[in-house]
């Protein structure tokens, strides 16, 4: 019984947490911006952000080890007060066009009585074309996950 009250006191905490935009678009092959993270939770937070390339295997999206894309974020973590905010943002650039990464949020949540951590992920992805307009339908007709 007391482990299902962790585990909802656990999971009403990493509900809280929040990434935005999900998805940005740019003109590339440079592409600046920022992704906010924010702690709308009553206890403070960890964040880790993972960068991965966005690629496709059989119509499905995969996400692979950062590659062809030099990325440079301000900060790779942050530790989140209760109702915070932090803007952290980016320069990337692609060696080649279209290109698709992801920027994952990790939200470090606190552990079960186990020991074992619980987390959230949540995406920001950021699609760069040679045109603005129209790129993230561009590149993901091109990876095979739009027809």
């Amino acid at each position: 019984m007391r482990y299902l009250a962790v585990l909802f006191f656990l999971a009403s905490t990493l509900h809280a947490q929040q990434i935005s935009p999900v998805a940005q678009e740019a003109k590339g092959p440079r592409a600046r911006g920022e992704i906010t993270v924010t702690n709308q939770g009553v206890v403070p937070m960890a964040v880790v952000l993972e960068p991965v390339s966005l690629s496709a295997a059989n119509g499905k999206p995969t996400w692979l080890p950062l590659h062809g894309v030099s990325l440079k974020l301000s900060e790779q973590s942050a530790r989140l007060g209760p109702k915070q905010t932090r803007a952290i943002s980016y320069d990337a650039t692609c060696q080649q066009l279209p290109c698709a990464f992801t920027v994952f949020a990790k939200f470090v949540g606190g552990h079960t009585s186990q020991g074992v951590a619980v987390a959230i992920h949540l995406p920001s992805t950021i699609y760069v074309c040679e045109k603005k307009k129209g790129c993230r339908e561009s590149t993901l007709r091109s990876l095979g996950l739009m027809q």
